[in-house]
């Protein structure tokens, strides 16, 4: 995630990407409850919740994941 909140020197992106990830990431949180939200907020890197907050918000917002591979490319998100 650290990642995708980054710009290398003179890239562009869209100017709602960052905002766009967050709330994603935060409103299936949300919907997944404690278990999976505590863990962001506490800064503790977990799979399980990591995994299912990724999945929740795919499939909520299906039409965002070729921006954001755009942005941190893919070969990032398979090295992370």
């Amino acid at each position: 995630m650290q990642k995708a909140m980054s710009l290398r020197p003179g890239q562009s992106t869209p100017p709602d990407l960052i905002n766009r990830m967050l709330g994603g990431n935060f409103s299936a949180m949300e919907e997944m409850g404690d278990p999976v939200m505590k863990p962001f907020l506490q800064d503790v890197m977990q799979f399980g919740p990591l995994v299912s907050t990724i999945s929740k918000q795919m499939v909520n917002d299906p039409a965002f994941v070729p921006p954001l591979l755009a942005h941190v490319g893919p070969g990032a998100s398979a090295a992370s």
